[in-house]
């Protein structure tokens, strides 16, 4: 009876946090996008220039869309919260996670991917 609860309550714990995979702690989806940096300047916005690949997910982790935008239709706000990993300069291949709310867009985490 005893490995019945304790599966039973990892099973349950292990599920609650794959629900919340993906989201905010205030609960906003978090979206990423791969691309080639355009601009950027340090602690305000980062664009990314054309081809890019759009990916949002639920919070069971499956794709519900998948997009490629016009050039230029992506700038984001960088605030002291966004995680920079790498150093970040124009022509560079980036990976950036960010949300997006009433229009605006802004990165959760900015991720080098490759690129000088």
């Amino acid at each position: 009876m005893k490995k019945i609860l304790v599966i039973s309550f990892v099973l349950f714990v292990f599920l609650a946090m794959v629900s919340c995979a993906g989201v905010t702690p205030a609960g906003d989806k978090i979206l990423r996008v791969r691309g080639t940096v355009d601009a950027y300047t340090p602690g305000k916005t980062i664009s990314l220039a054309e081809k890019m690949e759009v990916t949002a997910f639920t919070n069971e982790g499956d794709t519900v869309n998948v997009a490629t935008p016009k050039p230029g239709e992506y700038t984001f706000m960088i605030t002291p919260a966004t995680d920079v990993k790498g150093t970040i300069t124009s022509g560079i291949r980036v990976l950036i996670r960010y949300t997006e709310s009433g229009g605006a867009k802004t990165a959760v985490s900015i991720e080098k991917v490759w690129g000088n």
